[in-house]
């Protein structure tokens, strides 16, 4: 790690340790799990700021039973007002990790989502939500939602009875980020939950803003979606197909196709040559 990201690193743990001295709801175990989880993603150099570690320290502070994700929205239209934004206001939805998830998401639910996102979503993207955890039972009441087709005919399905979500806009980042756990009980998500994430907030965006500039002077990976660039980060640390499938909650079949479309874009025939010319040397055996 370069000293200037180790600065950088250190400077993001005072500036999260002030933070907590404020924050009498955490107790000394978050404030260690808060510094650890700092720590760790400061010792981060590739491109991509959430690795497989900081994904499950990340998890290890919020353990929400249902899981935690991270969907990246980018594309949006601009006929669309930003306080009148939905989900299906961005041509482009993907996946940047998934993590303890009990519940695979398929086409179908998908398109049923679809139907009924823009009118029963609770916490869209709009600009009172960004930047800021909110708790879904903060914003409506679990019997009024419970009256949505989005609750009836998507949320019930994956056993969602509350959800902490995070809209993460990053300065001079066209990607809008959120970021999103899952519970299956009433009291899954506590208020110690949602500080946690709220002291978060400015870190995350900060890992981010340093992750562009380190892949700046990747060549090639700016050619990649955020998804591309978990894929061949997955080959490069020696996974299979099958395996990569497992990591990302999707099928191998789309992992070759991202696959094809990366050896397409990199102008490269196999997944050596691709992980050689995004991050400089062979994958992992």
């Amino acid at each position: 790690m370069s000293s200037g990201g180790l600065i950088a690193g250190l400077v993001a743990l005072e500036s999260c340790r002030c933070d907590i001295c404020a924050m009498e709801l955490l107790s000394d175990r978050d404030v260690k799990g808060l510094l650890g989880f700092l720590h760790e993603a400061s010792e981060v150099d590739g491109p991509e700021p959430f690795t497989e570690g900081v994904v499950e320290a990340l998890w290890q502070l919020i353990p929400a039973d249902g899981g935690a994700a991270c969907n990246t929205f980018s594309g949006a239209s601009p006929t669309v007002k930003p306080e009148l934004r939905t989900l299906l206001s961005f041509s482009e939805i993907d996946y940047e990790w998934c993590v303890h998830s009990q519940s695979v998401w398929t086409d179908e639910l998908d398109a049923i989502c679809r139907q009924h996102v823009a009118g029963d979503d609770p916490h869209p993207p709009v600009p009172r939500f960004i930047n800021r955890p909110v708790r879904r039972s903060d914003v409506v009441e679990r019997a009024t939602y419970r009256r949505t087709g989005l609750w009836a005919e998507v949320e019930r399905l994956v056993d969602s009875e509350d959800a902490l979500c995070l809209w993460l806009e990053v300065p001079g980042d066209p990607v809008l980020r959120r970021f999103l756990f899952g519970t299956s009980r009433r009291d899954g998500l506590s208020d110690r939950d949602v500080r946690v994430l709220e002291l978060l907030t400015p870190h995350l965006s900060r890992l981010y803003a340093r992750a562009a500039r380190r892949s700046e002077s990747v060549p090639g990976l700016e050619l990649l979606t955020p998804r591309e660039r978990e894929v061949i980060r997955l080959v490069a640390a020696g996974r299979t197909n099958r395996e990569t499938a497992r990591s990302l909650w999707i099928s191998p079949h789309t992992v070759r196709r991202h696959l094809e479309h990366i050896f397409e874009k990199l102008e490269v025939t196999t997944r050596a040559a691709a992980v050689a010319r995004v991050l400089g040397g062979p994958p992992a055996p």
